[in-house]
């Protein structure tokens, strides 16, 4: 009684991608270049990839104990946080 067939799970998966083609934003095939928003999103997001590399590149550099805790810590906070935003995208 409670079991879903493998046709209604097909019908709700084609839904959920129509639902989301409609909400994607159109693109001119005309256009030449990204609009800013995008543009800027990618900057951003590269800089937040190049900090998370540095920091990762020297976290060995903090002193024992707090410094290196504390810093590892942001560390995997912002990649947590950031792969978050980008899975979700």
């Amino acid at each position: 009684m409670g079991r879903i067939s493998n046709n209604a799970i097909k019908i709700k998966s084609r839904e959920r991608e129509r639902e989301r083609e409609r909400r994607m934003q159109q693109v001119s095939p005309m256009a030449t270049r990204y609009d800013g928003p995008t543009i800027w999103f990618h900057w951003t997001v590269a800089c937040l990839v190049l900090v998370q590399w540095l920091l990762a590149q020297v976290i060995d550099w903090f002193p024992l104990g707090m410094p290196r805790i504390e810093a590892r810590s942001v560390h995997i906070s912002l990649g947590y946080s950031w792969a978050s935003c980008c899975w979700r995208a």
